[in-house]
């Protein structure tokens, strides 16, 4: 077992972000609606939306828990709902898409979010995710464009792969 772990902690060393981030990045921008946000969770199945500046660069990350924050669902009761394009349907819930977009992202989302590069390892990742209590890295180059992010979710799976082959 001691060598397994071992193998483990050297890939987590020599494995870099480059190479496993996910390069398929939901985004949003930092004037879009603040209900196609919303429509961006439940579509992609995601919690975190990278939030990009008018030039394409990182700005902010948007939560899905800074979204319940801000404006929580309410429950649908009783019979479904007749279909209205205001609503936003997300399970036994749904929002309302004007009051979602009385508010400003830019108000909602983390305006300092922890950032990485393609080149940082995958151990610096999960340390940092640790200390920082985060669950979504972006990766980003020098000039803050975004290049992947990297989730929770990712290192776990890829953790279960490694450890099940």
């Amino acid at each position: 077992m001691e060598n397994n772990g071992r193998n483990l902690e050297n890939f987590f060393k020599e494995t870099s972000l480059g190479s496993i981030m996910r390069t398929n990045v939901i985004t949003i921008k930092q004037d879009d609606d603040f209900s196609l946000a919303e429509e961006r969770f439940i579509k992609n199945r995601i919690n975190h939306l990278i939030v990009l500046d008018r030039e394409d660069k990182l700005i902010g990350v948007l939560s899905q828990k800074y979204l319940y924050k801000t404006q929580s669902p309410r429950k649908i009761f009783g019979e479904e709902l007749d279909y209205d394009p205001r609503l936003i349907i997300d399970g036994d819930s749904f929002y309302d898409k004007d009051t979602l977009n009385s508010y400003l992202l830019h108000n909602a989302m983390n305006k300092d979010p922890f950032i990485l590069s393609p080149d940082d390892f995958l151990l610096t990742a999960i340390l940092e995710m640790s200390n920082r209590n985060i669950s979504c890295i972006p990766i980003v180059d020098e000039q803050r464009f975004v290049k992947g992010v990297i989730f929770l979710q990712d290192i776990l799976n890829l953790i279960a792969l490694l450890v099940t082959k």
